[in-house]
C-alpha cells in the first residue's frame, strides 16, 4: 500500500489511537448490546401479556386447531429478484 514516510508514520499514529479507543468503544458495544436484550425481553413480556389479556382468546385457540394453514411457497428467484414468469414483481419497480 503506502511507502512514504509520510503515510506510514500517520498509519502508525492512526493504530495507535485505535488502540487507546479500543476500551471505549467496547464499552459502547456492550451497552448497546444490553439495552437491545433488555427492550427484546420487555417486548417479549407486553407480547405474552397481551395475548393472554386478549379478549376470545380461547377462540382462536381452538380455531388454530381446527384448520390447518396453507402456505404459499415464494415464486420469486432470490438471485434475480424475478418470478417464475420473468416479470418483476411491482414492489421492485416502485409502482
Amino acid at each position: 500500500m503506502a511507502k512514504s514516510l509520510r503515510s506510514k508514520f500517520k498509519r502508525k499514529i492512526r493504530s495507535i489511537a485505535r488502540a487507546k479507543k479500543a476500551h471505549k468503544e467496547h464499552a459502547l458495544l456492550e451497552g448497546a448490546i444490553a439495552r437491545r436484550e433488555e427492550y427484546e425481553r420487555e417486548q417479549a413480556a407486553k407480547e405474552a401479556e397481551a395475548v393472554k389479556n386478549a379478549p376470545g382468546s380461547e377462540k382462536l385457540e381452538s380455531m388454530d386447531d381446527a384448520a390447518p394453514e396453507s402456505t404459499k411457497s415464494a415464486t420469486i428467484n432470490m438471485k434475480t429478484m424475478k418470478r417464475a414468469d420473468g416479470t418483476y414483481p411491482p414492489w421492485m419497480s416502485g409502482v
